[in-house]
């Protein structure tokens, strides 16, 4: 994928798909009007935060994935209704559980707007809620059921050798870890 250093993103009743946004420059702004905004990363960081993000009867996709979501100064809601769609979950051990989507330094509009839509599927259903966080200064989803799990583990990669044998054989001790 490609990194691109932007300082206004304006989507009006269109759809963007971003793996990252990463702010660049001193001031950025995320525009988001009647349209679909899907980030499978991050936006903004802790250390370069997204200026200014106003949403506006609008939907966020987002997949909580270790760290906030999407980092912003300002976080501007207006309209009548905003969807947070979540698209995949980190295995959970145990609920209820707290993951923060947003986090923001000063909220502007009412907190309220914002309703949890959709969630992954599951053997057992997720079942959960958005909440505002004015203490922390985060927009949390809240989820109360689901299947339980330990937190996946990356891939480790296997290795063959080939020093006991030669042979491609999974149970000889080619393989190492």
């Amino acid at each position: 994928f490609r990194r691109v250093l932007f300082r206004s993103l304006n989507i009006n009743g269109g759809t963007v798909l971003a793996n990252n946004i990463v702010a660049g420059g001193s001031t950025n702004i995320i525009n988001l009007s009647n349209g679909i905004l899907s980030i499978t990363n991050v936006a903004g960081t802790p250390a370069n935060p997204i200026s200014t993000f106003s949403i506006t009867n609008s939907t966020l996709n987002l997949s909580p994935v270790g760290a906030t979501n999407v980092e912003v100064t300002s976080l501007n809601l207006g309209g009548s209704a905003i969807t947070v769609n979540i698209g995949s979950l980190p295995g959970i051990p145990v609920y209820p559980v707290t993951l923060p989507l947003i986090k923001y330094a000063t909220l502007n509009g009412n907190a309220a707007l914002i309703a949890l839509g959709t969630l992954p599927p599951a053997t057992t259903n997720y079942q959960g809620y958005i909440s505002n966080d004015s203490a922390g200064l985060f927009i949390d989803v809240v989820l109360t059921n689901g299947p339980t799990g330990a937190p996946l583990r990356p891939p480790k990669a296997d290795t063959w050798n080939g020093t006991v044998s030669g042979y491609w054989y999974t149970t000889t001790l080619n393989w190492i870890r």
